[in-house]
C-alpha cells in the first residue's frame, strides 16, 4: 500500500523539532527580576529603538511601558509561560503576548537572562542549493 505524503503527516507524531506546522506551544521564560526592574528607570543605558510587536512599530516609550508590566505577569520564580503561534499556520513562531524575551531588544535579552539560558541568533535558516 503507497501513502499519500498527506496521509504520511497525518501519521507523524508532532513534536516542535519535526517542521510539522501550527502546533501550539508552551514554554517557560525565566528572567532575573532585578535586572528587569532597572531597565525602565535607566533606559538611556539600552538599545530601545522602536521594535515591531504583533506587527506594530513600538517606540522606547511603548517598550518601557511593556517592560513595566511584565514583572506583574511572572510568577514567584519570575518565570512566565509563554505561548507561541505561527502566522498563517507556517514558518516562525511569535510570542503571543505584547512581549516576551523574542521580541526585546538583544542587549536587554542578555542582560535579563544571561544566568538562564543562552541567545541564538539565526541570519539565514534556510538551506542554499546550488545547480
Amino acid at each position: 500500500m503507497v501513502m499519500k505524503a498527506s496521509e504520511q503527516m497525518q501519521n507523524r507524531k508532532r513534536t516542535p523539532l519535526n517542521g510539522v506546522n501550527n502546533l501550539h506551544i508552551t514554554l517557560r521564560e525565566g528572567i532575573d527580576r532585578a535586572k528587569l526592574e532597572y531597565i525602565p528607570t535607566h533606559p538611556n543605558h539600552f538599545d530601545l529603538g522602536s521594535r515591531m510587536i504583533k506587527g506594530r512599530k513600538v517606540d522606547k516609550a511603548g517598550q518601557v511601558a511593556l517592560l513595566i508590566g511584565y514583572p506583574t505577569k511572572t510568577n514567584s520564580h519570575a518565570e512566565l509561560l509563554m505561548k507561541y503561534y505561527q502566522r498563517n499556520g507556517f514558518g516562525r513562531y511569535w510570542t503571543s503576548d505584547n512581549v516576551g524575551i523574542q521580541n526585546m531588544s538583544r542587549k536587554i535579552r542578555h542582560m535579563l537572562c544571561a544566568d538562564y539560558m543562552h541567545d541564538t541568533d539565526m541570519k539565514i535558516s534556510n538551506f542554499l542549493m546550488s545547480k
